[in-house]
């Protein structure tokens, strides 16, 4: 309960925060690289004693989110949600989705 209430602030503070930088869309591919590294971000993070609110902070700082359109930092908080929620999983559900999008939208579909 308290990761989703973590979650819930973080959103908040994202909607609040996203003024009027213009708008940077990396190709989804890219996207997906950084939210990789967010992921492991957060996974190291947890253990070393840092708060969910200031993982999701310190994720929403770096320039790669900050200037990002709006889809790419809904996908980096979808990450983080599943990245709480659960540390252990192998391998990330967003990264996957978010790749295989890229990918069909390589191919032109």
């Amino acid at each position: 309960m308290r990761h989703a209430l973590a979650l819930a602030a973080a959103l908040a503070a994202l909607a609040v925060s996203s003024g009027p930088a213009p708008a940077q869309d990396q190709p989804l591919a890219a996207v997906c690289g950084d939210l990789f590294g967010a992921r492991q971000t957060a996974i190291r993070l947890r253990p070393a004693g840092w708060q969910p609110n200031l993982i999701v902070q310190d994720a929403l700082d770096r320039p790669e989110w900050r200037n990002a359109s709006m889809a790419a930092p809904k996908m980096l908080m979808d990450l983080l949600q599943e990245t709480f929620l659960a540390p252990d999983q192998p391998s990330s559900d967003v990264i996957r989705d978010g790749m295989r999008r890229a990918d069909g939208a390589s191919k032109g579909e």
